[in-house]
């Protein structure tokens, strides 16, 4: 790997931020931000009620909202729910527990849409409307990984070119196809990549900074950067 590689893929990324303040990428700053400063306070209403918000709104820019997903048919206040139950392990290094209480919750949720309007009528009253009853939201590992960083940054969010980012960079094969297998492998290696350009990503956190809403600045969490400089990779061709 050539000198500061890594540091010219994490702002390659960075410069959509720079260059448009409103980029959706700004999202994930917006919600890991919200978290960082209110994880404790989910216990007030209006806390989880902005929470929820911010959670829902990253997930949406970041493409989970797509209509095959399930997440399309709920509101944010879907989240509250999940915010409650995963707040204790919040910022508390504990991914595994965290990841598993995400996927148990989105298995625990009914999807009912409306898929097909047949033979419309004059009055809105009679509409025939063939649904889609008792489905749950798969709790697919990219959705899952996508909300763990969104809320404390505790894994990158594991889809196609992030994964293809981890295969390239640490030499993990097939990671993709089968990323729950592979996952403890792949982790791993990503540990080890970190571990090795340390120096570079702690030069990063002194670059890229974070602004809070009291208006103190915390620098990009490693797992995030790590996730930039992946996605970067991964969508190379």
């Amino acid at each position: 790997m050539n000198e500061k590689e890594i540091t010219k893929h994490v702002h390659a990324f960075y410069d959509f931020i720079k260059k448009d303040s409103q980029h959706r990428y700004k999202s994930w700053e917006h919600c890991y931000a919200f978290f960082y400063e209110h994880h404790n306070r989910l216990c007030k209403a209006d806390i989880l009620d902005k929470a929820a918000l911010h959670l829902g709104m990253y997930l949406a820019s970041w493409g989970m909202f797509r209509g095959s997903g399930g997440l399309l048919w709920k509101d944010y206040t879907i989240y509250k729910d999940l915010l409650v139950r995963v707040q204790p392990l919040l910022f508390k290094d504990e991914p595994k527990e965290l990841s598993d209480v995400i996927g148990n919750f989105f298995n625990s949720v009914k999807v009912e849409k409306a898929d097909k309007i047949h033979n419309p009528p004059e009055n809105i009253e009679d509409i025939d409307i063939e649904k889609t009853e008792g489905k749950n939201i798969k709790p697919t590992i990219t959705l899952v990984s996508k909300i763990m960083l969104g809320l404390d940054a505790s894994c990158t969010a594991l889809d196609e070119y992030v994964c293809s980012g981890i295969e390239k960079s640490c030499k993990c094969k097939n990671f993709y196809q089968n990323p729950y297998t592979e996952i403890p492998n792949a982790l791993a290696e990503v540990k080890k990549f970190y571990d090795e350009h340390k120096q570079e990503f702690d030069e990063l956190q002194n670059d890229i900074q974070l602004e809070l809403d009291c208006g103190a600045q915390i620098p990009y969490p490693p797992i995030k950067l790590l996730d930039m400089y992946f996605f970067q990779i991964g969508e190379r061709k």
